[in-house]
């Protein structure tokens, strides 16, 4: 009797734990540096970007600064919309990272804006080097410019759900 018990409260836990996943959306935080696109020196980044459970509408920020390569800029999501609806920190749409944003940036020493495509992969570095940061800049100041590579320092972090 006791067994039936257990087993419905087990029951009972996973659902309500499932419906917390469920409300979770997508929602990343991170902070870091990545090698410079110029292969020598440092760019750092700042962000904090969501979707909102079951939505394909973004928002959030990002910083970014590669010296070495005379790139600064702030980036906004704000209603843009995702690749497909986020659900549990994935997109309905397969891609190779978890995680992918798209805002409009601006460049902070005055300049054209133009589009930002995040990708990003949870992790912390050096101990957990799973952390993955992929930008790519379209159109304005910085047309072109792309960066990928592994978080050399910082984290990535998704805020609840499975990727957490």
């Amino acid at each position: 009797m006791s067994f039936g018990v257990t087993k419905r409260r087990i029951g009972f836990l996973g659902a309500v734990a499932a419906a917390a996943l469920a409300l979770a959306g997508c929602h990343y935080a991170g902070s870091g540096t990545v090698v410079s696109q110029t292969g020598y020196g440092k760019a750092a980044f700042s962000f904090d970007l969501s979707c909102t459970p079951g939505t394909t509408v973004q928002k959030g920020t990002l910083t970014f600064t590669d010296s070495p390569a005379g790139v600064l800029f702030r980036g906004t999501v704000n209603g843009t919309p995702a690749p497909g609806t986020c659900t549990n920190n994935t997109w309905t749409v397969p891609s190779t990272f978890p995680q992918d944003f798209v805002g409009t940036y601006t460049p902070l020493k005055g300049g054209t804006s133009g589009t930002f495509d995040l990708d990003v992969s949870p992790g912390s570095a050096p101990a957990n080097n799973h952390a993955h940061f992929n930008l790519t800049l379209t159109g304005g100041q910085y047309d072109g410019y792309h960066i990928d590579g592994p978080v050399t320092a910082g984290s990535i972090v998704a805020v609840g759900g499975p990727n957490a």
